[in-house]
C-alpha cells in the first residue's frame, strides 16, 4: 500500500510474472527486462511529492 500525508494512494503495480502487452514479442522483451533488474512497475492514478510518501 502507498500513502501519502496518511491518505491511500490509488496505484496499479506490475512486475515480471504480471506483465502484459498487445504483442507477445513485446510481452517476453518487457518480461525479461523487468526479470533482469528485478523491477516492479507502480503507476499513480495521481502524483504525489515523494518526500511525503511512504510504502508499506
Amino acid at each position: 500500500m502507498l500513502t501519502s500525508e496518511g491518505r491511500i494512494v490509488e496505484s496499479c503495480a506490475f512486475d515480471a510474472s504480471s506483465y502484459r502487452a498487445d504483442d507477445q514479442t513485446m510481452t517476453y522483451a518487457g518480461e525479461g527486462t523487468l526479470q533482469s533488474y528485478a523491477a516492479i512497475v507502480i503507476v499513480l492514478r495521481e502524483g504525489f511529492i515523494p518526500a511525503r510518501a511512504s510504502m508499506f
